[in-house]
């Protein structure tokens, strides 16, 4: 029987508002480290938010699929995106808000 002792680390990337990406692992108790400045500046924290100091923008696990990341711009002129489903099959597309659209060769109407 497998342990959280036992587990490993889960890898992942945060994305942060001024570009940078920074590596880091949460072990399963919830733990994590970052490397910050990927020269060895590890930075270690009870969970990911206790990371107040990082503005962190979005974190990309290493074992989930990458999102869709497809983005538009609505009628209204209003950016739609980036897409925050799954790898999919289906021609609609979402965002974190809920906002969904079709891309033009994707659209039933092909417009």
């Amino acid at each position: 029987m497998t342990t959280a002792a036992d587990a490993f680390p889960r890898a992942f990337r945060l994305h942060t508002r001024d570009g940078r990406i920074i590596l880091g692992a949460q072990w399963p108790a919830g733990r994590v480290v970052v490397d910050e400045d990927g020269h060895g500046l590890i930075t270690g924290a009870h969970n990911l938010g206790d990371l107040h100091h990082i503005n962190i923008t979005r974190i990309e696990w290493a074992d989930t699929p990458a999102t869709c990341q497809a983005s538009t711009i609505s009628a209204l002129g209003n950016p739609l995106g980036p897409c925050v489903l799954r790898p999919h099959t289906g021609p609609v597309h979402q965002d974190a808000t809920g906002a969904t659209w079709w891309t033009r060769t994707d659209h039933p109407k092909g417009t």
